[in-house]
């Protein structure tokens, strides 16, 4: 709910700098934001895939949850409403999304709570699940005359089958 903002609260992203600082919070634009409240930013392992609740874009009932994913100017696309049985008409708040990047849970105060805000698990339409991840690249070495090279490799966002070594 910055000054610099684009009315209600706001969407900001800070980036790391080479030395390993944080830079400065810097708005992510109307794209993204509206006049209204947009919150509870999630983006996922892909780094691409940006979800987020708002009240302000064109939904269903009181804050509904949408996607946006980045695209290679560094702009974002037009987000995407996850849509019904997803959003409804009461206040959908908050998502997090499961590691296979088909499932997730939300926030929700639909008529069948127990309360204010529950959690549901939901199946995430194929059209708003995130990019599918590249397959890791294969690096080998050959041995010469029995040295042995050594490299170095850095996965990041590896996902394992539960309890076991298969990616």
């Amino acid at each position: 709910n910055r000054p610099d903002g684009f009315g209600g609260i706001d969407i900001y992203v800070s980036h790391k700098n080479a030395k390993g600082y944080w830079e400065p919070a810097e708005n992510v634009g109307p794209t993204i934001n509206t006049a209204g409240d947009e919150q509870t930013p999630v983006i996922f392992s892909d780094n691409k895939t940006l979800y987020f609740s708002s009240n302000g874009l064109i939904g269903y009932g009181g804050a509904d949850l949408f996607a946006s994913t980045i695209q290679k100017d560094g702009s974002w696309s037009t987000p995407i409403n996850l849509g019904y049985p997803i959003n409804t008409y009461d206040n959908e708040g908050s998502i997090a999304i499961a590691p296979d990047g088909k499932a997730a849970y939300i926030a929700s105060d639909r008529k069948d709570s127990r309360g204010a805000l529950d959690i549901y698990k939901i199946d995430l339409p194929t059209a708003v699940q995130p990019a599918t991840l590249s397959p890791l690249p294969t690096i080998t070495a050959p041995l010469k005359d029995s040295i042995a090279i050594a490299q170095t490799i850095t996965f990041k966002n590896l996902r394992f089958a539960t309890n076991t070594a298969t990616i």
